[in-house]
């Protein structure tokens, strides 16, 4: 059984155009401090990703000790790799 083609009276419409986005909640609107902001990245312009797969003792170990001195893994880890770099120059 063959199916019939598809035919529209009309082309359908088609924009370009982003899509509308919802209003803040009230709870957000009255209080813009709990509305999080993200802090450009220091040389945000420069960023290149970077993926190494480790052990999981040692990904475990080292969340956990960042997490347990306040910092960010990406912050001490871009410290590590910076060091390393100082001391293995060519």
């Amino acid at each position: 059984m063959k199916r019939t083609p598809i035919t529209y009276e009309t082309t359908p419409l088609t924009t370009a155009e982003p899509p509308v986005k919802a209003p803040r909640k009230a709870a957000q609107a009255k209080n813009p401090a709990k509305i999080a902001v993200k802090a450009p990245a220091k040389d945000s312009a420069e960023t290149e990703m970077l993926s190494a797969r480790v052990s999981v003792p040692i990904a475990r170990q080292f969340r956990a000790l960042v997490k347990l001195r306040g910092g960010k893994v990406q912050d001490v880890l871009e410290t590590a790799l910076s060091e390393y770099l100082e001391r293995n120059r060519f």
